[in-house]
């Protein structure tokens, strides 16, 4: 038996049948509609382990996400639906299928010497430029950046990227999701468990990017294998590429899957913010911790031990840098900082306290350093509003940092 799609304008009907995917996407008047799996609320097991009896679900399209259901005798099956807005971009936008059409898409130039790309010395010879970042703990962090002509090229890949799955649970580097995406689940709950992915980057081989190239580009491995190329520097993601965040993100989107069935299976909540895994509820640490350990392992991935942190009752429980105990709302010291800052602006002047920090300055560079220490100041702020939109206090520092601004004479 078929399954049967039947759109309008204003609702989607999805026949399901045993042999079906789990996975649909299709079109319904100006919406691109994703179907991304279904599971059965009774088990608590993804589709693929449990065998529906043919189905009718409606799903109306009307909210950025939403749950069609269908009651089946004793079992209640729940199709998770999401749905985008298609811009002409993205309908006019030609699909690769060749590795010619792709180096015309990329240079139509010299669309030839993409090929140059393939030898692995000379791309870390001549196209990739290292350099360190300093991290918040200590240490440093090696980024490797590509030349322009290189980058150029990553960055028009970007939009073949757009119509892969990605899971619902990964909150970096998507478009219209903010950083609250990552936290907000998680305010309030009892336990907090926080896991990371040693060497996230380094750790997604060629292979493993291949792979999903593969699968996106069905099943054409000449393409796959020279976009995989293009996109890795000696065997792995490069950060620092425009392209290693999103493609991170397709190449664990199996782990997530994995992940979110057994986190709804036992009413735990999980998002992923790119290499750091944040799980709350009320469940036991080591129980989670078992689940991902050899999971990572079987799919060339390894938990950065040092960083686990497990927060219970009484504990500061930060996600991505928010606090989420009781509410939402940027780290106490980082809000200490801030009201020192004001405090110190308030009883000596802008003026007078840039000159006490900086000593020696002359008069040129006193302007200058003024209107920055306010931009960065209310950049710090506008952080903390962001988070806690409601906080009087920061509302009231923001517009006196705004007012001061504004009096700054214009330089040119």
């Amino acid at each position: 038996m078929e399954s049967k799609l039947r759109g309008t304008s204003n609702k989607v009907i999805l026949v399901r049948n045993e042999s079906d995917s789990v996975c649909y996407s299709f079109s319904v008047s100006e919406y691109r509609v994703e179907i991304r799996y279904l599971y059965c609320e009774k088990c608590c097991v993804a589709a693929s382990n449990f065998a529906l009896t043919p189905c009718l679900a409606t799903f109306h399209v009307g909210a950025n996400r939403m749950h069609g259901y269908q009651q089946i005798g004793e079992d209640f099956c729940i199709a998770f639906v999401f749905y985008f807005p298609i811009n002409k971009e993205e309908q006019s936008m030609k699909t690769i299928q060749s590795i010619e059409e792709l180096l015309m898409e990329l240079d139509s130039k010299y669309p030839w010497s993409l090929f140059r790309y393939m030898d692995e010395e000379w791309k870390t010879n001549f196209c990739y430029h290292n350099l360190t970042v300093p991290k918040k703990n200590g240490g440093e962090r090696l980024i490797c950046a590509p030349n322009e002509r290189l980058k150029r090229y990553q960055r028009r890949l970007l939009p073949y990227f757009d119509s892969a799955l990605v899971s619902s649970c990964a909150t970096a580097y998507q478009k219209n999701k903010p950083l609250k995406a990552n936290y907000e689940k998680h305010v309030g709950a009892r336990m907090v468990v926080k896991l990371d992915v040693e060497n996230f980057f380094g750790s997604i081989t060629f292979g493993k990017v291949f792979y999903r190239m593969n699968c996106l580009w069905n099943h054409n491995k000449q393409l796959s294998w020279f976009l995989a190329k293009l996109c890795t520097l000696n065997g792995s993601l490069p950060q620092g590429a425009p392209t290693s965040p999103v493609i991170s993100n397709l190449v664990f989107y199996p782990i997530d899957q994995k992940i979110e069935a057994y986190c709804n299976q036992n009413q735990i909540n999980y998002t992923r913010y790119s290499d750091d895994l944040s799980f709350s509820g009320d469940f036991l640490p080591g129980e989670i911790i078992d689940f991902v350990r050899p999971l990572f392992k079987s799919n060339g991935f390894h938990l950065n031990e040092n960083k686990t942190v497990v927060a219970g009752k009484g504990r500061q429980k930060k996600i991505t840098g928010v606090v989420v105990n009781q509410k939402a709302q940027a780290d106490k010291n980082y809000r200490k900082e801030i009201r020192k800052e004001i405090y110190y602006i308030g009883k000596y002047g802008l003026e007078g306290h840039l000159r006490y920090l900086k000593q020696g300055i002359t008069e040129d560079e006193l302007k200058i350093q003024m209107i920055q220490r306010l931009q960065k100041l209310l950049g710090r702020i506008g952080y903390v509003l962001q988070i806690d939109p409601d906080n009087k206090e920061f509302r009231e520092y923001q517009m006196l940092c705004a007012n001061l601004l504004q009096r700054m004479p214009i330089l040119w």
